[in-house]
């Protein structure tokens, strides 16, 4: 696998429903949607579906949530491409869609998610790329504010799962299912070997604090949003009380081969943190998600993952 990392690929989500959605989950006797609120979210965008009317008789928010992921797109046309494929039309409706994740039950988006992704395998092989990369740059991207690796996962699953979809279409969603299943909130992370710039052999198990969180950082020098990370991170007074009074480590290691480029960026990096290059495992085995660099983990002082893909207002948030 070679090492790349992307660009944030949304600079603004489509207007979702809150209100509308608040009302659906917490009126049992609704209708499930406030028509004068759906006209005014159509007229001001692309096509939106309206929230499907939930019974009466189901009470409890959550169910109500799985009812209306079960039934949101029912009322989709998907076999009229001037609407399956118009991009503004499909982010506005995965939006609206993704954002009931948050609020129903696993088991309901995963038969809600069954049930989807057989539409798409139906509706032929365009829409079923553009509806799955939709999914990877809502759910899957650690930049998206909707990043939801259990919701991803939940997605991933379903459409890897699919008969209706091509095994060829599936093949990007099940490396990315593959990758994200590994390193979870709980799990010890994948050990690996790293050199130290003094040429000391070390592994991440022994690297980790022992009486604190460690975070660990997997950049790449030549990377612009590593740098603006590093720079931040070096920058953060509470990361560096933090490192300073034991609390925090930080184990920055480069996952690349470029030994002479790693060497010329040590500078960029705070001679308190504990900094290494990898060995050539960690990628080859593909031990760790490198898709969107920078990559930072938080290790409890149980040698667990307490968090994964954070991003600096998370950490700042948990320091």
């Amino acid at each position: 696998m070679t090492i790349s990392y992307k660009k944030p690929l949304i600079a603004a989500l489509p207007a979702l429903l809150p209100a509308v959605l608040a009302a659906a989950l917490l009126c049992g006797g609704c209708a499930g949607r406030s028509d004068t609120a759906v006209e005014s979210v159509e007229s001001a965008g692309p096509f939106t579906l309206p929230l499907p009317a939930v019974p009466a008789v189901i009470t409890e928010p959550r169910d109500r949530a799985d009812y209306i992921m079960e039934h949101f797109f029912d009322a989709m046309p998907f076999a009229d491409r001037s609407l399956s494929l118009d991009t503004a039309v499909v982010e506005q409706n995965m939006a609206n869609f993704l954002s009931l994740t948050a609020e129903g039950s696993t088991e309901g988006l995963h038969k809600a998610a069954s049930a989807l992704a057989e539409r798409w395998g139906e509706a032929g092989p365009e829409v079923t790329a553009l509806w799955t990369a939709t999914v990877e740059k809502y759910l899957y991207h650690p930049d998206s504010p909707m990043h939801s690796e259990d919701a991803f996962i939940a997605m991933a699953r379903a459409i890897t799962g699919s008969q209706a979809i091509a095994p060829e279409l599936k093949m990007r969603t099940a490396h990315l299912l593959k990758l994200s299943l590994r390193n979870r909130p709980g799990e010890r992370p994948a050990d690996f070997r790293f050199t130290t710039p003094d040429g000391r052999a070390l592994n991440l198990r022994s690297a980790l604090n022992p009486s604190g969180s460690t975070l660990l950082l997997l950049y790449d020098p030549d990377c612009p949003s590593c740098a603006e990370t590093l720079a931040a991170l070096r920058g953060m007074p509470e990361l560096s009380a933090a490192v300073a009074a034991g609390r925090l480590k930080v184990v920055a290691v480069y996952p690349g081969e470029d030994a002479e480029a790693w060497r010329a960026h040590l500078s960029a990096l705070n001679p308190a943190w504990t900094v290494g290059i990898a060995s050539r495992e960690l990628e080859e085995q593909e031990l760790y998600d490198l898709y969107v660099m920078p990559v930072m983990h938080l290790i409890g002082p149980d040698g667990r993952l307490t968090a994964k893909d954070l991003r600096l207002p998370q950490l700042l948030e948990r320091l």
